[in-house]
């Protein structure tokens, strides 16, 4: 991922050592505190974005000898089939990630990067979209 940031404080330490300050002047900057991100994110849109972002990098990957369209049925498979106990009963998961699952938070981060690239490069000066923490 080219760009991941935890928090507020380290973009803000990020900001002055890039190269282009000048064309930074008076433009304004968002920042965004997702709740809940894996239990909202949709399985079919994470695959998706994942599947996009290993289709722009798949000659840096190492699949391990299989294809993207197997790498694809394998998270179709996972992420549609996320169970879970409560109260001694078994449940399947219809929204959202699976916290336990291995491919949850590099589709989280390559979810949030997805939208973080659709917005800054759709329009520099304003948010495209805006989540926020309804607490």
């Amino acid at each position: 991922i080219p760009s991941h940031l935890k928090g507020l404080y380290e973009h803000l330490e990020e900001l002055p050592q890039q190269s282009l300050q000048d064309q930074l002047v008076g433009l304004k900057f968002w920042t965004a505190d997702v709740s809940a991100l894996y239990t909202n994110i949709s399985s079919s849109r994470c695959i998706d974005n994942i599947m996009e972002f290993a289709n722009e990098h798949e000659d840096d990957l190492d699949l391990l000898g299989l294809t993207l369209t197997d790498i694809h049925r394998i998270l179709d498979h996972i992420l549609s089939n996320s169970f879970f106990t409560y109260d001694q009963r078994l449940y399947k998961q219809l929204d959202g990630l699976f916290m336990g699952l291995r491919p949850s938070p590099v589709g989280a981060v390559i979810r949030m990067y997805t939208l973080e690239r659709n917005s800054i490069y759709t329009d520099i000066h304003f948010p495209t979209f805006c989540i926020t923490n309804a607490t």
